[in-house]
């Protein structure tokens, strides 16, 4: 039977820091993360990183598009992307090895042995794990590389960062590349999977280190509202995502007593 030091030190063999991202308005969102890391035995572990709403954000990412700088189409994905871009460098700068971020509207796998042995088989070189993702793309999968175990695989770019993992070179990487053309927070990852980088963009070498769990190990919430998007949209996108196909949300996620 997976006890809750079990799955702590899951986490904390492969992490050295963990961090929620969670806006101080969010307070559902908060207790909701919160009440399931107790249920993991990882709620002491994790840190939390509260983040505020802030004003201009509409000024802040036309006058990125302007000076060629950056391509955000709505405020809070300028918000979102500032966050996620905090974590990532404070922890690059403080010398954490490898940070694991997750947002505050996700849900967990109820299995939690599946959850141990996915992160126990993470590869030893890695350098960017994905545990949740969205793409309408099917034919991505049937190009996959997996690990022997089949818990993870390879070549799949999805849009996530509900759940990420990464290491210093991922982490520099990703620093460096926002540095040079802020985008959205998950444009970096998504890349990094897909081998080719686009014109203007410093080279990807992360892709040989990158890998996406098999099988969802974390969705979003689609019963809260998103501060980037209005739930009917979430909604819309969890139909059409074909990494969650065949998965029952409501049944199997989510940690409920």
């Amino acid at each position: 039977m997976i006890t809750k030091p079990d799955i702590c030190k899951a986490f904390t063999d492969r992490f050295d820091r963990m961090v929620c991202l969670n806006l101080a308005e969010r307070t559902d969102r908060r207790e909701n993360v919160e009440r399931q890391f107790r249920k993991l035995g990882i709620d002491g572990r994790v840190e939390f990183h509260t983040a505020v709403m802030h004003p201009h954000n509409d000024i802040i990412i036309d006058a990125l598009k302007k000076a060629g700088k950056g391509n955000l189409s709505k405020p809070n994905e300028f918000s979102c992307a500032r966050e996620h871009y905090t974590i990532i460098k404070k922890a690059l700068l403080q010398g954490v090895e490898h940070l694991l971020v997750f947002e505050d509207d996700i849900l967990f796998l109820n299995d939690f042995d599946y959850i141990v042995r996915t992160l126990n088989a993470i590869p030893e070189d890695f350098e960017c794990v994905q545990f949740g993702g969205f793409t309408v793309s099917s034919e991505v999968f049937t190009r996959s590389r997996h690990t022997a175990d089949g818990l993870w695989m390879q070549g799949v770019p999805v849009w996530n960062m509900s759940m990420i993992g990464l290491g210093r070179e991922a982490m520099r990487m990703y620093v460096s590349w926002q540095d040079f053309y802020m985008n959205v927070a998950d444009m970096a990852p998504y890349i990094w999977n897909n081998a080719d980088t686009p014109k203007g963009i410093p080279p990807n070498t992360l892709t040989p280190r990158c890998w996406l769990s098999a099988k969802p190990v974390v969705v979003q919430d689609l019963t809260v509202e998103s501060n980037i998007r209005n739930i009917e949209f979430n909604k819309r996108n969890a139909v059409i995502n074909e990494y969650e196909a065949g998965i029952d949300i409501q049944k199997d996620y989510g940690l409920r007593d």
